[in-house]
């Protein structure tokens, strides 16, 4: 899925592609290791990992006017993503976010964080890092950059994260960040140990990272719980502790270890760029810091609302609020979809509804089934001979499509002694009943083998103690807001897609609406 409708909307990559034809014109260097296909268009092959660094070196250079050298044997960052979690940090302060002054934690060769923060919002920075390289490098580009007044490059002992000087000193820290190490061995590192699916196709470009910057006992997870128990000792000296998480799995590891320490105030978000997502974490002691809400959520929540305009000549009930929201509970009924109601007024109202199987799909399919199933099931009841006996002779019990087709009670034929035929409704079965049945016990319900009357199925509407619906259990297909609104003398309905990303099963639920609504006409 392509995330770059989900970046960060100051990223300047967010409608701003690369136009290789004019980098490759102005920098021969970028020009030396680009390709042209057959229309003319200028490629890049991501594969080879000397691209990758040109094609950074480059960018930093066209779009943000930064010397920047990175060694071939060290890892090269992505900017779109580096900008994004610049960006939310911004967010996270505010109006306040000029002139910061934060502590980037394993800063690489490149320094990028420290570099982009400085030349975008002139924040000070502590760059620190356990590599002699990587050190050298970074210290190499801030002066490059003459950011040396801004800048301080430090060395810090493996083993711990934040550096323990800051304890000691005076100066105080607006946030630390940090891009842990993800793997916490090579095994991990080459996916042989990893959760990676096998299908799951090859990364879009080469890595070239070094051991100390792709590797940490334990893996980022670890990484983070250490920063977490470090973040107590210097939580006078530093407002936001932050953090990437490159495995979605770790995001709710890392929670789990907030609220085990009991950390109330903190956050998660989302970094989009091309086909790649990785999460911001942020945490704080500071009861001043609000969080803001995550964009991707926001974004993706915001582009899931199906709206449909109910017709006045509808032909079902009166139209207004009361009545129809009254009819959208007794086709949620029908569904046998579980649905909670919200606040209700005469000018909206809103119902909860969370189906954990497809039963509003091929309705008119199913009727037609249940209608020749019934029909087919008739005819040979009255061709076949029954055996005479004091006592119910046989019971039929349909089943179409998997389900017992009762509309609204299960209709069986039952023969009597004088061969008439009589449709009754049967609520309860004896299991003498089930006995004397001429049917095969494969075709009978486990309820009425074991002599219980049937329960309700996983389609079935749960309610609670309070009339609601028990929503308890977490796995669902879809669960979606049901919303009417009275705009002027029209009532609009809306369904909101709550999981973000079942679009296509809302649209489905709001035709079933229409549908109805169409057919009562």
């Amino acid at each position: 899925m392509a995330l770059n409708r989900f970046m960060h909307p100051r990223n300047h990559y967010r409608n701003n592609k690369p136009d290789f034809s004019q980098l490759a014109l102005k920098y021969p260097e970028f020009a030396d290791h680009s390709t042209q296909d057959l229309n003319g268009k200028i490629c890049l092959d991501f594969k080879k990992a000397n691209s990758v660094r040109i094609l950074t070196q480059t960018l930093l250079k066209e779009d943000f006017n930064l010397n920047v050298e990175l060694p071939d044997d060290r890892l090269t960052p992505t900017l779109s993503s580096r900008l994004n979690y610049i960006h939310w940090i911004e967010d996270i302060f505010g109006d306040s976010y000029k002139e910061l002054r934060g502590i980037d934690i394993g800063t690489g060769a490149s320094c990028i964080y420290p570099i982009l923060g400085c030349k975008i919002n002139n924040w000070s920075f502590l760059a620190t890092d356990v590599n002699e390289k990587n050190l050298e490098y970074a210290d190499k580009n801030v002066k490059g950059n003459n950011m040396q007044t801004k800048i301080q490059v430090v060395k810090v002992e493996e083993g711990t994260c934040i550096p323990q000087f800051v304890l000691s000193s005076d100066q105080t820290y607006d946030f630390v960040m940090c891009n842990p190490p993800f793997f916490a061995d090579h095994m991990e590192a080459q996916a042989i140990t990893s959760t990676r699916k096998v299908n799951r196709p090859d990364p879009p470009s080469m890595s070239t990272a070094e051991d100390c910057e792709s590797i940490v006992p334990g893996g980022e997870a670890q990484f983070i719980k250490q920063m977490i128990q470090e973040s107590f000792q210097v939580k006078e000296k530093i407002r936001v502790f932050t953090s990437m998480v490159g495995k979605k799995i770790n995001v709710s590891v890392i929670k789990e270890e907030l609220k085990r320490r009991q950390i109330s105030n903190f956050s998660t978000t989302e970094f989009c760029q091309g086909k790649t997502m990785r999460w911001g974490i942020a945490w704080t002691f500071d009861t001043t810091i609000k969080f803001p809400k995550s964009y991707f959520e926001k974004k993706k929540k915001g582009n899931s609302k199906l709206i449909y305009e109910i017709p006045m000549d509808n032909g079902i009930v009166i139209y207004d609020i009361q009545n129809m929201t009254a009819y959208i509970i007794s086709q949620l009924q029908e569904l046998k979809v579980e649905y909670k109601e919200g606040k209700r007024t005469n000018i909206n109202s809103c119902v909860t509804m969370t189906a954990r199987v497809n039963s509003w799909s091929n309705q008119r399919r199913k009727r037609r089934l249940e209608k020749q199933g019934l029909n087919k099931d008739i005819e040979e009841k009255k061709n076949k001979t029954p055996e005479k006996s004091s006592s119910v002779n046989s019971v039929i019990v349909h089943e179409i499509n998997g389900t017992l087709s009762n509309n609204k009670a299960i209709e069986d034929t039952i023969i009597d002694d004088d061969k008439k035929i009589k449709i009754v409704k049967e609520t309860v079965m004896e299991t003498k009943n089930i006995n004397s049945a001429n049917i095969s016990s494969d075709e009978i319900p486990v309820e009425l083998k074991t002599n219980k009357t049937p329960s309700t199925s996983t389609e079935s509407v749960v309610k609670t103690k309070s009339g609601c619906l028990d929503d308890t259990k977490k796995n669902h297909l879809v669960k979606c807001r049901i919303i009417l609104k009275k705009t002027d003398d029209r009532i609009m309905l809306e369904i909101v897609d709550l999981d973000g990303d079942k679009r296509e099963l809302c649209n489905q639920i709001l035709q079933y609406f229409k549908n109805k609504l169409k057919s009562q006409a």
